[in-house]
């Protein structure tokens, strides 16, 4: 036992590793077609673990049983090889019933595995983007779309149990009636031969172990199919080999990088839209050392360049060189270790911002750390953070603003200290102030390194070496700002007089205090000319760094698996709360229940028969010819119960247990969108866990039907009728052999509470990798004498019975006869004790899953979207009051947020139809810088969270009060980062409606991309409206996505607009036209605009200044300029240069 745990523990615990490492080392197009994020959970959290279970014991067990069966028949063809002929020439009737079972629940498994994933990715979407299907009402369509993946995959179910009940009693139904033929030929081969009955009984004694190890080993070739399957799916990407693979070494490595990079005639279209052309033949040449800027509208494939340079991609046509050599002839692990990238949406992991950091070089001290940080401008929020560089960042760095998580990702590439610099936006999430700085920090060491730019904002790229306009996938334009400006009609030129200010005075003061500012970045400069102490070689990350990420994946699992198993311990459920679950099912149930019974009599029968076929074949000729042909005929009627009850009992409980865990997982997803959003922030409810809780825990509480409840009826049933006969036929020799029994039940719990008492799987990963921790591991030795003992008590019960029986026959007490139906029922009962024993682990991890799923379904939401309790507002005008509010998110106690925050909007009135201009609109711009609470006040109105103290009023009524539903109904959300669905680009739109009874027009959709002005580009694409957008709106560009939700957000007609850096992510054509859309969406509403680009807010009819949570300026824009030492004048400055 103990060698097959160890086996099954390393040998997934490497299978794990090797699919995280070829995962890692895959290209980004096997992400875009092959696989989604929930897959690779599910195969992580349930796959493996079903196959680590699999090889445990299954695999043990079947080489026991196939190593009996062999045996047995070997000893049967030594001592009546004719006999033996004969009942071997029946076993391919057995295989082949044994045969077409598995491959039918095989191919029913697939679809399973399937059905399967299609309802992680559905939960992971929905949980992944909860604030936007909580803001857009979109609870009810979430739980609508998991039902539909739900009732799949419970009707997917029902089919395997009823495949597996029918494969199962045609393997029964098989074997008995070659037992029936095998006994009537041993009668028959005793009349016609010198065959006596002890050698006939030694046949088919042998037979019939070997024939009962096979039959025993029938439930562990389904386990193996389903583990077989998915094994496939692990190791179809264990062995995928990506077209560009990080694994490879060979290749042209320089001495020293100068940078200088040459796109010959690239064209390039993403494997996921091949249809849709991104690059058409492009060639650009950028010199070493040299900064160019990437300009033009959203999708002109400015990213994809980004992309091809680190080679996340390779073009279709055309070639990518540096320094003259074609980059795919350069190993792409040092190619990367050259180039520093900082994305448009910054990525983080869920790690403490210390390891995220690090990510940038693996043997960075904690010095070149903070360093980094304060080049980026993000040591001082840090360090006023509760844990500074060990807070935790949550998962996608959900628990920080969108500029700090900006801030900390270019701190990892400052630290990388790269040869080449790719900047995706690398500010487009920082306020004014902030943004200075990091612009400064990033000239610093932009220094002699070639650096390519893409930014949408001009005005920071003016002094780049030379700017690149791109326009559907062609350079249109390429010169100086200074070249460009030349001429009137040019495209660079026209972009820059839409985004210039247009106040004349500001320009006069435009002049910032660099000095101080420069020399804050000075101070903590480390990367000079001169000496850099971030070596250049320290670049190299190598391949076993690379290692250690898995590692840090794996352990990073485990503790996910700790944190969730500590969670579930902590409630005190039972699983008979299950039972009211199953009511509708209880007619199904108790049929089920009398098939398991009948099932579990057939073995004692079974004994039965063949103890009385035994005892006729010491019978006179004559008799033994009319006894043999009605014993085979009972064993035939035995065969043809066993064929039908066993499907039966299968089939019912199967169906029983499906129909429980699809109401389980439809309640448990329900509850999960009734619940408030702090909820979603703990690391114990992340996407991860709760799709793991939906598909493992789940499958577990089936198990307690399927396999637990039924196993032990029919084991009751196996027992009961064993013992009738036993004391029927002789009742002193079962007192004894009932006595005997407490000794195989004592082992059989010994033998479980030592395997049940061993370490963790993590642990013994760790531990068996040291040869000294297996000195330390004394369960082996424990184990084996355990084992070793179960089988010489099992021998001292069969030697003490026979004993016992042959002296109550010597003494007349007795019958042979008797003797022989006694140890047959006792051998068969005995059979049952130990598989009702062994069922205890099961009724304990089952337990564990009953209380991790009811700890949310019985918990109680603390912001109910489904509450409709609250009043709702006949005529809601869109007043807005913030009165002494502070707050603090829950997963950060001591981190005060807001701080007596007070903030009043005027109501404006809503136009009548959708989108009908009028004059009489209110709107607030909330500016500051990154962290101060700017965000959190959209969060608050919309009652993601509730504040600790103070009240927020809608129309003089506290919103706490109000229908939740109809509160969320009257506002639209345009978030910073925007999440589209896996759907098409008309369906995202829709959902701006998903809390409407009425359907979504597709008038009201086109209008509502065109004020979007996302109309052109959504028709310029081959499926139009009916294009996917992919996994979170992958398949689009960041412009695009943005505009989308833009589209969504007006499809609502709402009477309060939330703009949180709604237009970052656009060109500034787009923006200007966006902007202008926006404006005239805003008409006639209350609108609070969160802003770091100023020219966005200057029309606002008040802009309020926030730092630490408190609002410390408010005025218009021409107020604020004139306040002396004014805040938002010196951010106004920073903003112009």
């Amino acid at each position: 036992v103990v060698c097959w745990r160890v086996t099954a523990e390393r040998q997934t615990a490497r299978m794990r590793e090797m699919y995280l490492s070829s995962l890692l080392h895959q290209d980004m197009s096997f992400f875009d077609t092959q696989i989604s994020t929930a897959t690779m959970i599910e195969t992580i959290s349930a796959d493996i673990i079903n196959i680590r279970e699999v090889m445990g014991t299954k695999v043990g067990k079947v080489f026991q049983l196939c190593t009996t069966f062999v045996s047995g028949f070997v000893i049967a063809f030594i001592r009546g090889w004719r006999l033996t002929v004969v009942v071997v020439a029946t076993v391919p009737i057995i295989v082949a019933a044994g045969t077409i079972g598995p491959i039918v629940c095989s191919r029913i498994s697939n679809k399973l595995n399937a059905s399967n994933t299609e309802m992680g990715n559905i939960v992971g979407q929905v949980i992944s983007a909860i604030k936007t299907v909580a803001s857009f009402g979109g609870e009810k369509k979430a739980v609508d779309s998991s039902k539909t993946a739900m009732v799949k995959l419970y009707k997917v179910s029902f089919q395997l149990g009823l495949a597996s009940g029918c494969a199962h009693g045609l393997l029964l139904g098989a074997t008995f009636s070659v037992y029936a033929f095998t006994l009537w030929y041993g009668a028959w081969i005793i009349i016609h031969s010198d065959y006596s009955g002890g050698k006939v009984l030694t046949v088919l004694f042998a037979v019939l172990a070997g024939g009962g190890a096979l039959g025993q080993a029938f439930p562990c070739f389904n386990a193996f199919t389903a583990a077989k399957t998915e094994a496939a799916r692990i190791f179809k990407v264990i062995k995928s080999v990506p077209e560009i693979d990080r694994r490879k070494e060979k290749g042209v490595v320089s001495q020293g990088v100068r940078g200088n990079i040459e796109l010959q005639n690239v064209s390039f279209w993403y494997p996921s839209r091949p249809d849709v052309k991104i690059l058409e033949n492009l060639s650009l040449v950028i010199c070493p050392g040299e900064t160019v800027a990437l300009v033009g509208e959203s999708g002109s494939g400015k990213s994809t360049i980004v992309s091809l340079l680190e080679r996340f991609y390779d073009p279709q046509m055309g070639n990518i060189f540096l320094d003259g050599v074609g980059i795919k002839d350069i190993p792409i692990q040092w190619l990367r270790q050259q180039i520093g990238l900082v994305s448009q949406e910054p990525v983080l992991f869920g790690a403490s911002i210390k390891d995220n950091i690090r990510f940038g070089k693996s043997t960075a001290t904690l010095q070149e750390i903070q360093n980094a940080a304060k080049l980026a401008n993000a040591q001082q929020f840090i360090e006023n953070l509760q844990q500074g560089y060990d807070m935790m960042v949550g998962d996608r760095g959900a628990h920080l603003s969108g500029g700090q998580k900006q801030r900390i990702a270019i701190a990892r590439a400052i630290l990388k200290n790269p040869c080449i610099l790719l900047l995706d936006e690398a500010t487009s999430a920082l306020d004014a102030g902030s943004e200075r700085v990091v612009q400064e920090a990033l000239k610093q060491i932009m220094v002699e390194r070639t650096t390519v730019v893409i930014a949408h904002r001009l005005s920071t790229i003016r002094n780049a070496h030379s700017i690149c306009v791109l326009k559907k996938g062609r350079l249109i334009e390429r010169g100086t700002h200074a070249e460009l400006m030349h001429g009137t009609d040019g495209a660079y030129i026209q972009m820059v007089k839409q985004q210039e200010l247009q106040q004349e005075e500001e320009t006069d003061d435009s002049e910032s205090d660099k000095e101080n500012i420069v020399e804050d970045i000075r101070e903590a400069d480390v990367f000079s000319r001169d000496g850099k102490s971030i070596a250049r070689s320290s670049r190299h990350l190598s391949f076993r760094s690379r290692s250690s990420m898995t590692y840090t994946e794996e352990e990073n699992f485990q503790r996910l698996e700790v944190s969730r198993n500590n969670l579930h311990t902590n409630a005190q459920k039972s699983i008979f709360k299950l039972a009211p679950l199953n009511k509708p099912e209880v007619p199904v149930l108790l049929f089920g229940s009398l098939a398991a019974a009948a099932h579990g009599t057939i073995l004692p029968l079974f004994g039965l028969l063949l103890a009385n076929m035994v005892n006729s074949f010491y019978e006179p000729k004559s008799k033994l010819k009319t006894d043999s042909i009605f014993w085979s005929g009972m064993f035939l009627l035995l065969a043809f119960a066993a064929f039908i009850v066993n499907p039966a009992q299968i089939s019912c409980f199967t169906y029983t247990g499906s129909k429980l865990i699809h109401r389980l997982r439809i309640m448990t997803i329900q509850h999960i969108m009734r619940q408030e959003i702090a909820w979603f922030d703990e690391h114990e409810t992340s996407s991860g866990v709760i799709i793991s809780r939906l598909s493992t825990d789940c499958v577990s509480i089936k198990s307690l039907l399927k396999d637990g409840l039924s196993l032990m009826v029919q084991n009751v049933a196996t027992i009961t009728s064993g013992l009738c006969i036993t004391f029927l036929s002789c009742w002193q020799m079962a007192l004894v052999l009932i006595s005997l029994l407490v000794l195989i039940v004592f082992q059989s719990w010994g033998q479980l509470v030592l395997i049940a008492e061993r370490k963790p799987v993590h642990v013994a990963i760790d531990a068996l990798s040291n040869i000294r921790t297996i000195a330390s591991f004394c369960a082996e030795d424990q184990i084996s004498n355990a084992c070793s003992k179960m089988q010489r008590t099992h021998e001292l019960c069969n030697s003490t019975g026979f004993w016992v029986g042959a002296q109550l026959v010597i003494h007349g007490l007795t019958s042979h006869t008797a003797i022989f139906r006694v140890f047959f029922a006792f051998t068969l009962s005995s059979i049952g004790i130990s598989e009702s024993v062994q069922m205890l682990p099961d009724i304990s991890r089952v337990k564990v899953a009953v209380n991790s799923l009811f700890s949310i379904i019985e918990r109680k939401s603390k912001i109910d979207p489904e509450d409709l309790s609250g009043e709702t507002l006949h005529e809601m005008k869109g007043e807005i009051t913030f009165q002494h509010v502070y707050f603090k998110y829950p997963t950060r106690t001591r981190v005060q947020i807001l701080k007596d925050l007070n903030l009043h909007l005027e109501p404006g009135k809503r136009p009548p139809l959708a989108w009908l201009h009028t004059e009489n609109s209110q709107s607030i711009a909330l500016v500051g810088e990154s962290g101060s609470g700017k965000s959190t006040v959209l969060s608050l109105l919309e009652r993601f969270y509730d504040p600790d103290k103070g009240v927020i009023l809608l129309d003089k009524t506290d919103i706490k009060t109000l229908q939740l539903k109809w509160l969320r109904k009257q506002i639209s959300l345009v978030g910073q980062e925007p999440f589209l669905f896996d759907e098409t680009i008309r369906e995202n739109i829709a959902y701006g409606r998903q809390d409407d009874e009425n359907m979504v027009s597709e008038e009201e959709i086109i209008s509502a991309a065109k004020i979007a002005n996302a109309h052109n580009f959504i028709s310029g694409l081959p499926e139009g409206y009916k294009t996917r957008a992919g996994e979170r709106g992958g398949q689009l560009s960041g412009g695009q996505k943005q505009r989308i939700s833009i589209a969504r957000a007006m499809v609502r007609n709402p009477g309060i607009v939330l703009l949180d850096e709604a237009t970052s992510a656009l060109d500034v054509e787009s923006e200007q036209v966006v902007q202008e859309a926006l404006n005239r969406a805003m008409a006639g509403r209350s609108s609070i605009v969160v802003a770091h680009r100023l020219s966005t807010v200057q029309g606002a009819d008040s802009i309020a200044v926030m730092r630490g949570g408190r609002i410390v300026e408010q005025g218009t824009h021409h107020r604020l300029l004139s306040t002396p030492n004014g805040i938002y004048a010196a951010l106004v400055k920073a903003s112009l240069s």
